[in-house]
C-alpha cells in the first residue's frame, strides 16, 4: 500500500469517526433527557435506591455529555481552516459533507443545557451552588453563538435554528434563575419580615414588678389566620408551606404561626388525614426546591412554555418542508429525533402541568380566592 492510499484511509475514517462521534453524543444527549424528564420527579413518592441512584447518574451526566458534543462541534468547525496544506486534498475528497447539519445541532444542546422542568437540583447544595450554573451558562452560549456565526453555509438552516437558539438559551437561563430563586439566602430574603418570637418573659417580669400588669406584651400585631375552607387540604398545604418557610430558610418560627399550624394539622382530623396534609405540603415543598415550579407557574411560565413549543414546530415544519435535504439519512433522521423530542418535551411538560397541585391550587384561589397572611413569601 502507498503513502496515497494509506493516508486517503486514514482521513477516511478520522472524518467517518468524528461524524459518528457527533452523533452518538447527541442521542445520548436526548436520551438523558428523556430519563430526566420521565423519572426526575418520581423520587419525590420513591424511595428506591436504584431509582434513585438512575436518576442521579443521569442528572451529572446530562450537562457533561452536552458540553462535550458542544466542544467537539466547535473542534470540528475550527478543523475545517486550520488543516495544514499538505492534507488539503484528502480533506477536501473525504470532508464530511454532512456538516452543515450536524452543526444545525448547536442549539438543541443550548436546549439540553436548560434541562427538563422536572428537575433543576438533586440536593440542596445545587441550589446553593447558582453562581457556578450562571458561569456555565455565560461560556457555553459564547460558545455556541461561536459555532453559530462562523458555522453554515446554508442560510435555512441559520434562519430555522435561530428560534431553537434562543428557546435554549430562555430554558438554559430559567434553570439558572431557579436555583438562585431555590437558595437559602433568597428565601430568607424574600420573606417580608422578621418571625415573632413571642412574648418578652423578662419584659414581663419587669412591668409585673414596676405596674402590676399581669398581660403579656407581645413585641408584634397577631398575623392574619387562614381563613379558607377547613376541608379544603391544598388549599391548607399551601398555607403551610408558606408559613413554614422560616423553617426552610434557617429561621425560628413565629410564636403564634407555630400555634396555628399545629392547630391546622391536629384539629379535627384524623391521623391519616394530618398525614396527608403534610404529605401535600413537602410535595409542593419538594417542587419549590427541586423543580422549575417557581417559574413555571408563574405568570411568564405559560408564555415561556409556548414560546419554546412554537420555536420547536416551528424549526420542525421548516425543516421537513423547506429545507434541501442532501444529507445522508443518519443525519436526517437525528435530525428529526431532536427536533420530535424537543417537541414531545414540551408536550409532556404541559401534561404534567395541567394534571400538577399548583394547578388545581390555582384553580381553587381563581373560582373562591383564599386569603393568606401577610408574612408570606412574595411569589412561590
Amino acid at each position: 500500500m502507498d503513502m496515497s492510499s494509506f493516508s486517503e484511509l486514514t482521513y477516511s475514517e478520522i472524518v467517518d469517526w468524528n461524524g459518528w462521534e457527533i452523533r452518538a453524543l447527541l442521542l445520548l444527549s436526548l436520551s438523558l433527557q428523556v430519563i430526566l424528564i420521565a423519572f426526575g420527579s418520581q423520587r419525590k413518592c420513591s424511595t428506591s435506591i436504584r431509582m434513585r441512584f438512575f436518576v442521579w447518574s443521569a442528572y451529572m451526566s446530562a450537562d457533561s455529555v452536552a458540553i462535550l458534543a458542544l466542544g467537539i462541534l466547535a473542534r470540528n468547525l475550527a478543523g475545517k481552516s486550520d488543516r495544514n496544506h499538505e492534507c488539503d486534498y484528502y480533506v477536501e475528497r473525504f470532508r464530511d459533507r454532512n456538516i452543515p447539519l450536524q452543526l444545525f445541532w448547536t442549539p438543541f444542546l443550548i436546549l439540553h443545557l436548560g434541562g427538563p422542568d422536572t428537575i433543576t437540583a438533586y440536593s440542596l447544595e445545587d441550589n446553593e451552588l447558582w453562581p457556578r450554573h450562571l458561569l456555565g451558562l455565560l461560556v457555553q452560549t459564547v460558545i455556541a453563538c461561536y459555532v453559530f456565526v462562523k458555522s453554515w453555509g446554508d442560510d435555512r438552516l441559520k434562519l430555522i435554528a435561530i428560534p431553537v437558539f434562543i428557546a435554549g438559551i430562555i430554558k438554559y437561563g430559567e434553570t439558572t434563575w431557579v436555583l438562585r430563586k431555590s437558595s437559602t439566602k433568597n428565601i430568607r430574603n424574600c420573606l417580608l419580615s422578621h418571625p415573632d418570637p413571642g412574648p418578652d418573659y423578662a419584659e414581663f417580669m419587669t412591668n409585673k414588678k414596676g405596674d402590676g400588669n399581669d398581660e403579656l406584651s407581645s413585641r408584634e400585631v397577631l398575623p392574619q389566620s387562614y381563613s379558607g375552607s377547613p376541608d379544603d387540604c391544598l388549599s391548607q398545604a399551601y398555607y403551610l408551606l408558606n408559613r413554614l418557610k422560616y423553617l426552610f430558610a434557617d429561621l425560628i418560627l413565629g410564636y403564634y404561626e407555630g400555634k396555628e399550624c399545629h392547630v391546622i394539622i391536629i384539629s379535627k382530623k384524623s391521623s391519616e388525614e394530618a398525614f396527608e396534609l403534610v404529605e401535600g405540603e413537602l410535595g409542593l415543598l419538594y417542587d419549590v426546591l427541586y423543580t422549575k415550579a417557581t417559574i413555571v407557574y408563574s405568570k411568564y411560565g405559560f408564555l415561556l412554555r409556548c414560546s419554546s413549543f412554537f420555536s420547536s414546530l416551528f424549526a420542525l415544519i421548516a425543516f421537513a418542508f423547506f429545507t434541501r435535504h442532501p444529507y445522508s439519512l443518519v443525519d436526517i433522521s437525528v435530525t428529526y429525533l431532536l427536533l420530535v423530542g424537543a417537541i414531545a418535551f414540551e408536550v409532556y411538560a404541559f401534561v404534567l402541568v395541567m394534571r400538577s397541585d399548583w394547578t388545581k391550587l390555582w384553580l381553587v384561589n381563581y373560582l373562591k380566592p383564599v386569603r393568606i397572611g401577610k408574612r408570606f413569601a412574595q411569589n412561590i
